[in-house]
């Protein structure tokens, strides 16, 4: 009990560290893109006094307005957040509610996939465990990211496919299922990616969005299987009602606004990864379904 205890606050403050790191990437990211599309130097670029780099990997964490490079005291998870009330240290700018709720986020799926893991924490079900944190940050960084600017970005998208290949591999070789294994990638792929290419052919883009369709094939990649897929695509077509609905009756939104459909199919994703078996056998015993 004590070490499960254990575990679970390690899990947490990784969780916690991940975050901050998911926050970093974003806006890098999404810095660096817009530099390119402009076709201009960015702001950190053409400051002379801060010699910054917006590098994913060896960049130094700033604060985004002033571009002062932050001391380790300012970089404490959620914790420097609250001491600084939401400020930056140096010129009191207002630091976005975002930085502390994507850490905390990402701790709490974090322990929900320690606490709800199907596989046993040794050997390959250690191993897919960690793979499946690693993925959790890549999914997290693209509904962020989807939320805030309406794009899934391919760098996350392929970094993301990388691990799920590597999480795939794993679960052959502990498995050694790999003729099944194929087939249901291939299902995935054609569920999860082709349902969503038809809706845009269909649409000419207005409904969904190309980033969509890459996201569904690399959904359908990781979870695999033609119930699988088909649950997953009518619970983030659910989760994706239960919240616009409300939002086009209070009038929050129009007809005519993008409500990003990514996020709600990486949640679905969430779901099904920990608790697929579960619903898969509600379905078969209660729909009667194959």
């Amino acid at each position: 009990m004590f070490w499960m205890i254990f575990t679970l606050i390690a899990i947490i403050v990784y969780g916690l560290i991940f975050g901050s790191f998911i926050n970093a990437v974003i806006w890098r990211i999404h810095q660096q893109d817009v530099s390119s599309s402009l076709g201009l130097k960015s702001k950190q670029e053409n400051n002379s006094k801060n010699k910054v780099s917006l590098s994913i990997i060896s960049g130094r964490s700033i604060c985004p307005n002033c571009l002062h490079i932050l001391s380790p005291r300012d970089l404490v998870p959620v914790f420097s957040w609250v001491i600084l009330r939401g400020k930056c240290r140096y010129c009191k700018t207002k630091i976005s509610w975002q930085y502390p709720v994507i850490e905390i986020l990402t701790a709490v799926i974090f322990a929900g996939y320690y606490l709800f893991w199907p596989y046993t924490l040794i050997g390959y079900g250690l191993i897919l465990f960690i793979l499946s944190l690693l993925i959790v940050v890549g999914f997290i960084a693209l509904a962020i990211y989807d939320l805030k600017w309406f794009i899934l970005p391919s760098r996350i998208i392929y970094t993301t496919l990388i691990f799920i290949i590597i999480y795939r591999l794993v679960l052959i070789l502990w498995q050694h299922q790999v003729l099944s294994s194929l087939f249901n990638i291939f299902w995935g792929i054609i569920i999860g990616g082709g349902l969503f290419y038809f809706i845009y052919l269909i649409s000419k883009g207005k409904w969904i969005g190309y980033g969509d369709i890459r996201l569904g094939a690399l959904i359908g990649v990781l979870i695999g299987g033609p119930l699988d897929s088909i649950i997953f695509l009518f619970l983030a077509s659910l989760l994706g009602s239960l919240v616009s609905i409300p939002l086009l009756v209070f009038k929050k939104y129009h007809k005519d606004s993008i409500i990003p459909f990514g996020p709600f199919l990486i949640l679905a994703t969430f779901i099904i990864q920990l608790f697929g078996v579960v619903i898969i056998h509600f379905a078969k015993n209660y729909y009667l379904l194959p």
